[in-house]
């Protein structure tokens, strides 16, 4: 998957939650772009420097579909909604 593939990804990703879930969607866009991770098995946050960052495996991400990415973005925001992190 290109560059260009994964903002599309991401994109309709987005648009998913937004039609199901919108509540989440400004929680979600505050982690900011997906920053790519070949370390992480498929996703996770964690706290970064200024904020949250959502991490992602490259080649977990081009295995998903859509859907199974919205549910992705999903569950990791809830992680930091729901204060799964410690500082």
């Amino acid at each position: 998957m290109n560059l260009n593939q994964n903002k599309i990804m991401y994109k309709n990703a987005i648009d998913i939650l937004n039609d199901a879930i919108s509540y989440l969607v400004p929680h979600t866009l505050n982690l900011g772009k997906p920053i790519p991770n070949s370390e992480t098995k498929t996703a996770h946050v964690q706290i970064g420097k200024d904020n949250f960052e959502l991490h992602i495996n490259p080649d977990f991400e081009a295995a998903v579909n859509e859907f199974d990415y919205a549910f992705i973005l999903a569950h990791e925001t809830m992680h930091v909604l729901l204060g799964h992190l410690l500082v």
